[in-house]
């Protein structure tokens, strides 16, 4: 930067209310070094404490992991999470970020511990290396569960008998119905664990 440009940028900082010069010291990653130095020396100046920024510095913290979270796709192209494993007695359990394609996982994105609020609005609690294992039983979960309702809709195809065709919706239903059993197992088996550590019960 210029000394122009260090000077624009002096005045602009000291003209600030208290409260965007604690916002930008708790967001230190999205400045400059040099704009750090300005903001730091204002703060300085001003009087404000430390004290005053570390809850601020929690919140945005906080709200950076929250994005991580954010999955959108359009007609089933795009980002979601898969997969609900480890659970804790605190409500929060294991996922992964996934890109898709028509819903199906096409390839994992990052590993993530979430928490559901009452809106069931999610709140990460910490960011995980990639779990591979996750992704891996994923992607067995969707290829082996949707064969074997392919291969039991041709086997019914064989035989001639009333609802044969609710019969085949039913078994489409199946594999979500079996993974919904086991997490809800899962959940169970984590609320009557007193310390809190991971249960070995796995779900996706």
């Amino acid at each position: 930067m210029s000394n122009a440009d260090i000077n624009e940028l002096i005045a602009r900082i000291e003209n600030l209310p208290d409260s965007d010069v604690i916002k930008a010291l708790a967001s230190s990653d999205d400045y400059t070094l040099e704009a750090m130095v300005i903001y730091e020396s204002e703060a300085k100046r001003r009087g404000i404490r430390s004290e005053a920024v570390r809850p601020i510095a929690l919140q945005e913290a906080q709200r950076k992991k929250d994005k991580m979270a954010v999955a959108r796709s359009f007609k089933g192209i795009g980002e979601k999470l898969y997969g609900m494993r480890a659970f804790h007695v605190d409500g929060s359990y294991q996922t992964t970020k996934w890109f898709v394609f028509l819903y199906l996982p096409i390839y994992p994105i990052s590993s993530l511990r979430v928490r559901c609020g009452d809106k069931r609005e999610i709140s990460v609690v910490e960011v995980l290396p990639l779990d591979w294992r996750q992704a891996v039983d994923t992607y067995c979960f969707v290829v082996l569960s949707w064969a074997g309702v392919a291969m039991a809709i041709r086997l019914l195809e064989r035989f001639s008998f009333p609802f044969r065709d609710f019969v085949s919706v039913g078994l489409l239903i199946l594999p979500f119905l079996f993974l919904n059993i086991v997490r809800r197992r899962a959940k169970r088996a984590t609320g009557r664990n007193e310390k809190g550590r991971t249960l070995p019960d796995q779900t996706l």
